[in-house]
Order: structure tokens, then C-alpha cells, then sequence
């Protein structure tokens, strides 16, 4: 899997989410918290590192899980920017959750056949502007 442009933007929201999650879970000392937080640096990596990663049939509904989870607070960011007329802020969260709404997506279809997958961005076609 190659990265991509858009796996590295997603991969610094995924981070920034990440470093929030992290934040309240120490705040709150929950396991969940603390699993989410993990979760989330582990996904941001794999989209900096490799553009995505590959996974089991039973780690899709966890990933459609954490996939859900990004994409309302991606959703949330999104409208705070808004809020704040930061609309290219704005633009590239609704983008984000976009993708993570496609990707929990993805991970529950392959729950529903009972197989893995492959979560990545697909690199652009030649002739095809990036962005």
C-alpha cells in the first residue's frame, strides 16, 4: 500500500483525535478511554507508515467501531470550525469523515461476510489531480 497525500491528512486528524482521546482518558482513568486512545495512534501510524493496513475478520467490528467513533468526532471538529469561519478546517474534517464514515463502512461489510480486509487510500490515477 503505498501512502498518499490523503493518507497523511487523514493520518494527522486521526493523530490529533488520538492525543484529545488520550487527554480525557487520563482525565477519566477508563480502560475505554485508554483502548480508544491506543487505538487511534495505531491508525494514525499505519496511514503515516504504510497508507493503511490490513485486517482480520474479527478485528472489523472493533474497526467499524473506532471508525464511527473518528467520524462523529471528526463530524464535531468539523462544526466547531465552522463555528469559528475556519472553513478549509471545516472542509478537510467533513473530508475526514467522509473516509472514516466509508472506512467503518468497509470493516462492517467485511464483518457481515465474515472476512478481513484492506483499509487504504488508493493512490491517484495518472492525470488525475490530488486532493
Amino acid at each position: 500500500m503505498p501512502v498518499t497525500e490523503e493518507s497523511q491528512v487523514f493520518a494527522k486528524i486521526v493523530r490529533y483525535i488520538a492525543g484529545q482521546a488520550d487527554d480525557v482518558s487520563r482525565d477519566d482513568e477508563t480502560p475505554e478511554g485508554r483502548y480508544l486512545a491506543e487505538a487511534l495512534s495505531e491508525l494514525a501510524q499505519a496511514f503515516e507508515t504504510t497508507g493503511g493496513f490490513e485486517f482480520k475478520p474479527e478485528q472489523a467490528p472493533h474497526l467499524a467501531h473506532t471508525f464511527s467513533t473518528l467520524e462523529a468526532a471528526m463530524r464535531a471538529l468539523s462544526a466547531q470550525a465552522r463555528q469559528l469561519e475556519q472553513h478549509n478546517a471545516a472542509a478537510k474534517m467533513e473530508w475526514a469523515a467522509d473516509q472514516a464514515s466509508r472506512m467503518s463502512a468497509d470493516c462492517y461489510e467485511s464483518h457481515r461476510r465474515k472476512g478481513g480486509g484492506i483499509i487504504a487510500f488508493a493512490p491517484a490515477e495518472e492525470g488525475e489531480a490530488e486532493g
